[in-house]
């Protein structure tokens, strides 16, 4: 079963910041980060509760999990995203964020 994925636009703007940030070093890295992110997003429809629970999930009402994704020589990157409850999780529409898996700023 596939579920919806709702795309915040902060998570939106995230992504066109890595993008031009990668594209700036080389078009081609923009391009394969872009695939590694759609596949990303595709795994998250799919299953959304395949993913592990991000690790600052006990911070937050609502359930918060983690989809890392790369590309082959790649830094690790994180899709962060919640279902809408904390204990009945309702996965059929997640709200996803990119982050690079190492990126310190606050989710929410």
């Amino acid at each position: 079963m596939r579920h919806s994925l709702r795309i915040l636009g902060r998570a939106q703007a995230d992504a066109r910041e890595i993008a031009s940030y990668l594209g700036k070093r080389s078009v081609d890295g923009m391009y394969r980060w872009l695939d590694a992110y759609e596949q990303a997003q595709d795994r998250i429809r799919a299953e959304p509760l395949s993913c592990g629970l991000a690790p600052e999930n006990d911070r937050f009402q609502y359930e918060l999990r983690q989809a890392l994704f790369k590309t082959k020589n790649g830094r690790t990157y994180r899709a962060v995203f919640m279902g809408r409850g904390r204990y009945g999780h309702d996965p059929a529409s997640p709200r996803l964020r990119p982050k690079a898996a190492r990126q310190e700023r606050p989710i929410a």
